[in-house]
Order: C-alpha cells, then sequence, then structure tokens
C-alpha cells in the first residue's frame, strides 16, 4: 500500500485517470483493456451508474436501464454489473443482509469517504473526509493496519448506521 496525495494507491494495474474519468470512450477503453465487448446493455448500465452518486440495489439499476432499454433482463443486469466491479468502474458494498449496492467508482467528492446509512429509510449517504485532520487520522489507520498485519488493502468500506436528518423530523 502506497499513500500519494492523501489517497491509498493500491491499484497500479489500473490507468492514472481510472476513478476520475468520466469521458465515455475512455470508460468503453477501459472496458475493452479487461477483454470485455462494449454491448449496449453495459453501455446503458453504466450510463446510469455514471448520472447518479446514489446506491442502487441490481433491481432498481434494472428499472432504470429498461426505461431506455427494454429489452435487457435482469440477469444481464447482474452479470454485467459482476464484469464491471471485476475492472473496477463499478463499486459494490452490501449494507443490508444479501443485498448489494452498486455505485460508479468514483462517484464521490473524494475518495476517501464514509457510508451514512439510514436504518429507518434504507438511504445512503457519503461524509466525504475533507478536513487534513479526518484526513490524516484516516489514513494513519489504515497505514497501521497495513504495517503491523502485512495486510494488502485494496478496498475500504466504513459504513456508520444511524437516522438520517429527514426522519429525524
Amino acid at each position: 500500500m502506497e499513500i500519494r496525495n492523501g489517497k491509498i494507491n493500491c491499484l497500479e494495474k489500473r490507468p492514472a485517470c481510472f476513478k476520475k474519468c468520466t469521458n465515455k470512450e475512455c470508460w468503453k477503453n477501459q472496458v475493452r483493456e479487461f477483454g470485455y465487448r462494449i454491448t449496449k446493455a453495459r453501455e446503458a448500465i453504466l450510463d446510469v451508474l455514471k448520472q447518479s452518486t446514489e446506491h442502487y440495489s441490481a433491481d432498481e439499476i434494472y428499472q432504470l436501464v429498461a426505461q431506455n432499454y427494454p429489452g435487457i433482463g435482469l440477469a444481464t443486469v447482474y452479470r454485467t454489473l459482476n464484469k464491471l466491479c471485476d475492472i473496477g468502474l463499478v463499486d459494490a458494498d452490501i449494507f443490508e443482509e444479501d443485498c448489494k449496492r452498486y455505485e460508479r467508482a468514483g462517484s464521490k467528492k473524494t475518495n476517501i469517504h464514509v457510508h451514512l446509512v439510514c436504518k429507518n429509510c434504507n438511504k445512503i449517504s457519503h461524509h466525504n473526509l475533507v478536513s487534513d485532520l479526518e484526513m490524516a487520522s484516516y489514513l494513519l489507520l489504515l497505514e497501521k493496519i497495513h504495517t503491523e498485519n502485512d495486510f494488502q488493502i485494496d478496498k475500504v468500506n466504513i459504513s456508520i448506521d444511524g437516522i438520517c436528518k429527514e426522519c429525524k423530523k
């Protein structure tokens, strides 16, 4: 693990623009570099995820994609999401029992963030670590875990369960 400019760098095999890129052609090239074809279904799924910072279930993605691409099947959505996760264009996290939630990789303002999960409405929001103190504390913790356990950190997912401000009203 290496820390550069406040970000964890354990993804050496990926292009420099990987998580930040919003250019459609760049995304297509990344899919091709991993040996996958660009299909209308894959493009439609990437379009849905690219236009949002929400965390969607596969069923929700299916419903959104089917509006513009009615021929798509739910199994295609699942297969495509798995491939896009393997490539690294999509992140998948489990916040509810047996339900993955997907989002476009790099859809947060920073690479380092905490998920805030409302127990009442199930909304998932982000708390971005932007202050120097927050960032330094977080990176110090990860470096300590990496060093003391000789553990290569590939992905970190911190989620905090609670009640959002809308549900508290």
